[in-house]
């Protein structure tokens, strides 16, 4: 079985605001904020014997551009996480970071 965790986009909206380019490299601030999903950490190593799991970090994929920060960032997001062909996904979320 093949498992595929996704963290939650927490954005740091500043950037954005400010009109910094999150692409340069003169040390833009990103736009995703980072930080270590614990919550998908564990039930990935809870799972480990029995499935092959995979971590989706969408902040990641935001900062790195692969993901675009605009209006199909949750199609993109969706295209991406369904190319690994999971049978199961997870999400997980805080009452602000999925609309």
């Amino acid at each position: 079985m093949k498992i595929t965790l996704c963290t939650s986009p927490h954005l740091d909206r500043s950037p954005l605001f400010d009109g910094r380019d999150r692409h340069a490299r003169n040390g833009a601030l990103p736009f995703a904020q980072t930080f270590l999903p614990m919550g998908l950490l564990s039930l990935a190593a809870a799972v480990k014997d029995i499935a092959e799991v995979r971590i989706f970090d969408i902040k990641k994929e935001i900062n790195a551009g692969t993901v675009p920060l605009n209006g199909d960032l949750y199609g993109q997001s969706a295209e991406r996480i369904l190319a690994t062909d999971p049978d199961v996904v997870g999400f997980m979320t805080d009452c602000d970071s999925f609309h």
